[in-house]
């Protein structure tokens, strides 16, 4: 889906050399100090593009826009992290479709100044056309969608998600229609370990939080194979692991989404291709709100379709930062692993043409 990816000739191409604590803006090819904010941005840029299908042309960043103070009715100005408008519309408040407010770890959902209700919200009722918004600290990702009724009462609604180009809101609750992205850059890790602090922090599952999303990982990965069964076998598919975006919301919601999470559990179980991997009696002990937001987390990326091993993604993630470091372990980055294998090919090689070393 990604468009206008920034693109040089070499003749244009200039090398850079950048310090340690530094990085390219995606957006603007500026030089930025690679601070927690700043990484985070990074992130949502890319995933914005890449996934979201946004021309980067139509990004910008730090751009101010003009509300009101509803105390003291007087103009007020805000500046937005990102904002993206309409294709190929000038970059005007008044053609702004999305708002992303990005604050490094630190700054929690509920802060009195920064937080979701005193950004977010604060800049969505500045803009006429924008609905959607989105809101994170990099570890917790809000997205919210604002509403007027004929009054002109503005209200809010969690979704745990927002509309790419050309889609819309009914677009991301059908099974048929919305469709899995393939992962921009980091966008697996990150949403591996927010599933998992999930699991660890709400869920109470400090020793299984690993296990319990490996399962839905398995179960996701099982969904996907399926679109190829049908494909031999002439069969019809349609998605059973997806999560509309309002059906976390109320506990009818993810009371279906448990349902049809755990379906697809007990199939792959029974399934021969799973036959090493389950016993046959596991179980997904997750509360129906644990499981919808973690499946609403999952289903929005084509695991089959990513650049790198889902699975191998998942265990680096989790198990080498959090469960080996609980029992004072730690594991050996892969690229120090693969250098230290390169190392030891070369001296292979050498003393097989006579080179010796002590």
């Amino acid at each position: 889906m990604a468009k206008n990816k920034i693109e040089k000739t070499a003749e244009e191409t200039e090398e850079v050399v950048l310090d340690d604590n530094q990085l390219v803006c995606l957006l603007t090819g500026d030089i930025k100090s690679s601070k927690p904010k700043e990484e985070n941005l990074q992130s949502v840029i890319r995933m914005l593009n890449e996934e979201y299908g946004f021309d980067l042309t139509d990004m910008q960043r730090d751009f101010s826009i003009t509300g009101y103070d509803a105390e003291t009715g007087k103009a007020k100005k805000q500046k937005i992290d990102l904002v993206v408008f309409e294709n190929k519309k000038p970059h005007e408040q008044e053609f702004i479709i999305r708002v992303c407010i990005v604050y490094d770890e630190k700054v929690k959902e509920t802060d009195k100044k920064q937080g979701l209700e005193a950004s977010l919200q604060n800049a969505l009722n500045a803009l006429d056309i924008c609905e959607f918004g989105l809101w994170t600290n990099g570890d917790q990702y809000h997205f919210l969608h604002k509403t007027e009724d004929d009054f002109g009462n503005i209200e809010y609604e969690d979704l745990s998600d927002f509309p790419g180009e050309g889609q819309i809101l009914d677009d991301l609750n059908s099974s048929d229609k919305s469709i899995a992205r393939k992962p921009a850059n980091d966008s697996l890790i990150r949403v591996f370990k927010r599933c998992h602090d999930y699991i660890y922090g709400n869920e109470g599952m400090k020793k299984t939080a690993f296990w319990e999303l490996l399962n839905l990982i398995f179960c996701k990965i099982y969904d996907e194979k399926r679109r190829f069964i049908c494909a031999d076998t002439g069969e019809s598919y349609r998605r059973e692991f997806w999560v509309g975006v309002k059906e976390q919301n109320t506990p009818e919601g993810r009371e279906k989404v448990a349902k049809r999470i755990k379906s697809i559990f007990n199939k792959l179980k029974s399934d021969p291709l799973f036959s090493e991997v389950f016993d046959g009696n596991e179980q997904i002990n997750l509360t129906d709100k644990g499981l919808a937001f973690i499946s609403g987390e999952l289903a929005k990326y084509s695991f089959l379709e990513a650049t790198v091993d889902v699975k191998g993604v998942a265990y680096e993630t989790i198990v080498s930062n959090t469960l080996k470091q609980e029992a004072g372990q730690f594991f050996t980055p892969r690229n120090i692993v693969k250098f230290m294998v390169e190392i030891q090919n070369t001296k292979i090689l050498l003393a097989c043409n006579g080179v010796f070393y002590k």
